[in-house]
Order: C-alpha cells, then sequence, then structure tokens
C-alpha cells in the first residue's frame, strides 16, 4: 500500500513513488523520482535500492544505503514561479569515489504529438513530439553546447517546464528520452569525484506545470536569471544600430594564394555596404591561412603585413563602416610561434583522468568535434583534448589554467592595439562541447567547474580590449546564458541544428524572451537563403551574414537592405526594448518578435512558402497605443488598425517575406500614481 507523505508518496518499504502533477488539461503526467548513483569503480545503485524516510509534512526526504551513499532531498517552492524546487544533496560513504549522479523527476504518457519540446541549443530549438523518433534520445550538454537551464514541454495554452538552479555553472547533461511509455526528463551530473565521507550539495531541479506555452517556462527562467547575473554587457549602440555584420575570407587553410588581401577590404567593405552593410568580419588573417597557429593573430604578410592590416582599418573607418576580427579562444596551434615561447603549453590544455587515455574516458562525450586522430610527438600518450580541423591537430585548451588565459588576453590585447578593429569574434567559446578537465595546478577544484572559467577569460580580455578600444566589441560563437554575461553580442546559430534531432527547427526567440538583454547576431544567413534571412529578421536581433565573398544581390539583396534599415533606425531602441508575450497563428512556418519598450516593434516573416496575413494577438493593454500603428514592408508600406481582445490587442498584418509594425506607446504609470490608481 502506497501513503502519502505531504508532496509525494511513499511505499510502505520506504522507496519513493509518484507524484502527480496538477493539471487539468492535456498534460498526463507524474514526478516520479527516480536516482542512479555510479562510482568510478562501476557499481551502481539507484534509488528502488534506498531506504527512504520522510519529515516536515513531506517536505525533506533522506534516503540511505548504509555504507555506501545517503541521499537528500529538500522540496520548497520556487520563488520564480508556481514550481516545486528539489534541493538534492549526496554524501558518499563508500571507499571508492561517487562520479555520477542521475535524478529523473518527469515522466510523461500520452502527451498530444503536436506539443513541442523545447532543445536548448544555440539561440534554442525546439521539435513537435511527433518528430522525436521512438526510443531515441536527445543529450545536451551544459553550459556549452546547452545554452540554458531550462527545457519546456508545452502546447498553445499548457506546458511544463524542468529548469536548474545553477548560477556557478557547473558541467551538466539534460536528457531527454523518448520511451514506449512517452517521455522522460533526466538532469545527469558526471566527474563529481566524491570522496569518502564528502557531501555534495547538487543544483536545485525547479518542475511543474503551468497554463501557458514556452513564453511562460521563459519568463519564470527569466526572473532566475536575473536574480543571479547581472544583465549581459551592454553592445556599442552603433552595433544595433548597425545591424550586424557579413563575413569575408582573408585565405584558407595552407591555400596557395589568398581570397583577399588587406588592401582589398576598403573596396569589399564598399560592395557590402551598397545593400546595407556596415561592418564586416575578417576571418583567416593569417598567414598559413584559418585555422593555423592559433594563438598567435599577428597579420598575414602574404596578405599585405600588418602595415596594410591597419591602413586597411583606417580606410573603412574614414568611410564610416567598421571591421571586427575573428580569433578562437579555445585551440592551440603546437606549430604556432607562441607554442614554441611557451614549451610548458601543454599544462595549458584540457587532461584526461589520472591514468586514462582521452579516447578512453571523455571523448564519447564530445559529439560534434573529431578527436579520434593519429597520435602526435606532442601528446604520444593521448593525455590532451585534441580536435582535427583541417590539416591541422590542435591542442583544447582550458580556461581553468591562469597561464592560457593570460596568454590568450595579451594576444588580443596586442591585436587590438596593433590593428585598431571595431571588435574581436572569440570562435568555438559558447559554440563547440564543454569538456570536463582533470589536469593539477588549474583554478578548478573538480573537473565539472572547468568551463565556468570562461567568466574570467572572457572578462579579462573585455577588460584590456575596452582600455583601448573602448568602443568595439566582444562576439563569439554560440550562446550560453551565464557564460554570455561578459560579450557584447552572441551568435545563434539557426543554420546548425548540431545535438538536436532531425525535424528540429530553430527557435532562437526563446532566448530573447529569457534573456532579454542579450543580444544575438541571427543566422548564419547564407547568400540566397531566404528562410534564413527571415528567420534573422522575425529575431529582431542582428544579422550574422554568412556570404564570405558572395555579395547579396537582386531579390536577396533588396530584403537585406529592408532588414538591415529597420535595425539602422530603430536597433538603439530595439536592443533596450522588452519582449511581449503573444499568441501566433502559422506557427512556426510564420514567426514574429515583439518588443516593447519606448515604442511597439514587431518583426515578423515567412520562413516557407506563399505569404499569408499574419494573425497574431499581443498582451498588450490596448490603451498603451499612443497613435495607430505603421507597417512596412520590401512591397509597400501602410497603416493597422489594432482590435482590443480581452486583455490585450490582435493585429491583422499584411503578407510579405519580410515585415514591420511600429507604433508609439504611452509610458506604463508608475505604482501609486494617479493613472495608476485609476
Amino acid at each position: 500500500m502506497t501513503q502519502r507523505s505531504g508532496g509525494v508518496f511513499l511505499r510502505e518499504d520506504g522507496s519513493l513513488d509518484r507524484v502527480d502533477l496538477p493539471s487539468g488539461g492535456l498534460l498526463k503526467g507524474e514526478m516520479r523520482p527516480h536516482i542512479v548513483l555510479a562510482w568510478e569503480d562501476g557499481t551502481e545503485i539507484d534509488s528502488r535500492s534506498l531506504r527512504w524516510t520522510a519529515r516536515n509534512d513531506g517536505r525533506e526526504f533522506r534516503g540511505e544505503a548504509p555504507g555506501s551513499v545517503e541521499f537528500e532531498i529538500l522540496i520548497e517552492n520556487d520563488p520564480c514561479g508556481p514550481l516545486l524546487l528539489w534541493k538534492p544533496a549526496v554524501r558518499n560513504l563508500g571507499p571508492c569515489r561517487l562520479d555520477r549522479v542521475d535524478i529523473t523527476l518527469a515522466a510523461f504518457a500520452d502527451m498530444p504529438d503536436d506539443w513541442l519540446c523545447t532543445l536548448p541549443f544555440a539561440g534554442g530549438w525546439a521539435v513537435r513530439l511527433s518528430d522525436l523518433a521512438p526510443e531515441s534520445t536527445v543529450s545536451l550538454r551544459y553550459p556549452v553546447q546547452g545554452s540554458m537551464q531550462w527545457i519546456e514541454l508545452c502546447g498553445e495554452y499548457e506546458g511544463f517546464t524542468f529548469q536548474t538552479r545553477d548560477p556557478v555553472p557547473w558541467l551538466k547533461d539534460f536528457v531527454i528520452r523518448r520511451t514506449q511509455n512517452g517521455l522522460r526528463l533526466t538532469m545527469t551530473h558526471r566527474h563529481l569525484q566524491l570522496a569518502e565521507g564528502e557531501t555534495l550539495k547538487l543544483p536545485g531541479l525547479a518542475v511543474g506545470s503551468h497554463g501557458g506555452d514556452w513564453q511562460e517556462g521563459a519568463a519564470i527562467y527569466s526572473r532566475w536569471l536575473q536574480s543571479v547575473m547581472p544583465d549581459p554587457a551592454e553592445a556599442p549602440e552603433w552595433l544595433a544600430r548597425a545591424g550586424g555584420w557579413a563575413w569575408i575570407s582573408g585565405k584558407g587553410q595552407y591555400a596557395p594564394q589568398p581570397d583577399n588581401r588587406f588592401s582589398d577590404l576598403p573596396e569589399r567593405s564598399e560592395e557590402y555596404a551598397r545593400c546595407g552593410v556596415e561592418c564586416l568580419h575578417l576571418a583567416a588573417w593569417f598567414e598559413h591561412g584559418h585555422d593555423t597557429r592559433y594563438p598567435d593573430y599577428v597579420a598575414g604578410d602574404c596578405l599585405g603585413g600588418e602595415q596594410a592590416l591597419g591602413r586597411a582599418v583606417e580606410d573603412i573607418h574614414r568611410t564610416g563602416r567598421r571591421l571586427a576580427l575573428y580569433t578562437n579562444a579555445r585551440l592551440l596551434d603546437p606549430l604556432s610561434a607562441t607554442a614554441g615561447q611557451h614549451p610548458e603549453w601543454p599544462r595549458w590544455a584540457v587532461h584526461a583522468p589520472a591514468g586514462k587515455t582521452v579516447q578512453d574516458s571523455i571523448a564519447g562525450e564530445l559529439a560534434g568535434v573529431t578527436t579520434d586522430v593519429e597520435l602526435p610527438e606532442w601528446d604520444p600518450d593521448d593525455r590532451l583534448l585534441k580536435e582535427i580541423y583541417g590539416k591541422v591537430v590542435f591542442a583544447v585548451m582550458c580556461p581553468g589554467s591562469p597561464e592560457w588565459r593570460e596568454t590568450f588576453a595579451g594576444r588580443i590585447e596586442r591585436a587590438a592595439a596593433a590593428y585598431r578593429p571595431d571588435g574581436f569574434y572569440l570562435d568555438q567559446v559558447l559554440g563547440a562541447v564543454a569538456p570536463p578537465c582533470f589536469a593539477d595546478g588549474h583554478e578548478h577544484q573538480k573537473p565539472y567547474e572547468a568551463w565556468a572559467r570562461y567568466l574570467d577569460l572572457v572578462a579579462e580580455v573585455r577588460r584590456r580590449v575596452k582600455s583601448i578600444l573602448p568602443h568595439a566589441y566582444l562576439a563569439t560563437e554560440g550562446i550560453s546564458d551565464i557564460l554570455s554575461q561578459h560579450f557584447d553580442v552572441v551568435q545563434s546559430h539557426n543554420d546548425w541544428r548540431g545535438p538536436c534531432p532531425e525535424g528540429s527547427f530553430p527557435l532562437p526567440e526563446m532566448t530573447r524572451h529569457a534573456i532579454p538583454r542579450l543580444l544575438q547576431a541571427n543566422g548564419a544567413v547564407y547568400a540566397d537563403r531566404m528562410d534564413l534571412l527571415a528567420l534573422a529578421h522575425a529575431c529582431a536581433g542582428v544579422l550574422d551574414l554568412a556570404c564570405f565573398s558572395r555579395v547579396p544581390q537582386g531579390e536577396f539583396a533588396r530584403a537585406v537592405r529592408f532588414a538591415l534599415d529597420v535595425r539602422h533606425r530603430f536597433g538603439e531602441r530595439m536592443l533596450r526594448a522588452r519582449p511581449v508575450r503573444m499568441h501566433m497563428a502559422g506557427f512556426p512556418r510564420q514567426r514574429a518578435m515583439a518588443l516593447a519598450g519606448d515604442g511597439l516593434f514587431l518583426c515578423c516573416a515567412t520562413l516557407e512558402g506563399e505569404p499569408q496575413d499574419y494573425h497574431l494577438w499581443l498582451d498588450m493593454a490596448p490603451g498603451r497605443l499612443a497613435a495607430g500603428l505603421r507597417w512596412e514592408s520590401p512591397e509597400g508600406e501602410g497603416m493597422l488598425t489594432a482590435t482590443p481582445e480581452g486583455s490585450g490587442i490582435r493585429l491583422r498584418i499584411p503578407a510579405s517575406e519580410l515585415g514591420f509594425v511600429y507604433a508609439d506607446l504611452r509610458p506604463v504609470p508608475e505604482a501609486g500614481s494617479e493613472g495608476a490608481q485609476k
């Protein structure tokens, strides 16, 4: 027989049973706590093997396996929303170190196939449950490549949110399993190295159902983020106004000839300016081309040399336009001059556990990169994490190494002073999978803490760059909520689904809702890919145009000019605005982002098929509109009328591939004012 103790069921044998989720709609699920604990010798036990006791009216639970482990759960109301906050702690009682803890709190059956499961990768992705294959598993490594500690299962008016509360942040895996019986959500903590007698408080898990879609979960998660981290670094106003950048390449990896010399850059800048592009990102500006000799970051002689790059930047600045430089903050080429100057560099790298090789230990965790390489002479025992790109085998550096942080920051500081660019792109920081690091002498006590030290690395780079170039920005590949805070702008990667399953689609709107002040460069937008341009425009951030040597032409160029013109006129105000909750017909084929600040700004787009009218409901009081709404598209412009409906307004926007709506807003009355009292 099962007896209820407060919030959880306990069986007579002392094992944990389910908790039914409060829901009056389609969501049929339960919280059935299932915990798996694993030691370094391969021993595993789960929560069914523990003897559980409850106290404090079912808000505290203690499970014990004598001589092995104690596990405690404290259940509180989450202060950020209508969720239960589960706060676990584990104490290792055995002689072998505890290595892994899996916590499964939610299991669902008979869920509607048209519901979404959000996937916090890059700017955000989602998949219909109907597109999750039976017996499939999706694993998202946080803090990179997983971008947020939040997964949402939802329809349009009902959902379930699964979030963790970790401000450090630690390395962890979000695991989504589609089984014959439904769907399970699990949090996995690895490489804990918990010795006998040690206790570890694990990050809390906030879970619960609500009467909304993914925007409700985003609002809850946003409140938590705002309580534990400062606003992200605010991008220079000129960048929001410029609307983004286009990429251009200097020289391919070990290519015989450059694609563009430094003396060509002013002309390339002029060509892109004809379709509204103000800023170029220069990649592959090194002597041997792209992905070589990192982290030297010296202008290549075959492209014209250091003085030629400096002159090109000056010439571009005279026209009022900009140029930024590519770097990689994660990789070291052992053939670089930097490596030659620092023969101790292997100590800076990510290390495998003592007595093990990379391939036998952590390589299997790093999806999406090639780590199985012919062992180089600088690592014959496979102790260092390596990745191969083109012809070069790189060593992966650990941000927990103070020597690496100092070396990389010093190289960027030198480039800032020598070339005076308008920004630096630090590749892979928030885009390539975060590994654990087992090195001694780094500034992380445990392997799962290593990647949090990117906060220190980026903060130091930012301090040095801004002291020389106050107007310059720092950008990076990918997004990770807490680790993003020292970047001015992050790259959303709407073009690459990475670890997300087939059938997934990009949903970068979820990041703007959860981290409103974080400026996203949406894309990458490839030449003539109108769908990627449409999505980038609909997200109301800046554009990452990956056209390289192909300057936009024809109708595509016309659409690019329209999107960039919107940002030139309204970009600064859009950056300061906040997302407005909405419901939209035609999702996900049609997309939109509404922002409210000193005006209402609404970007909309059709990603596929013939454009049709947009039908939206905005959660905004009709009285806030000070005047009519102005609508623009590449095809025309006009005025719109908002129709009051419930607590918000309904809009119909004429069909177009790209659209923009603007309206003046009345200020929100302050609490206690005459207007507020009325």
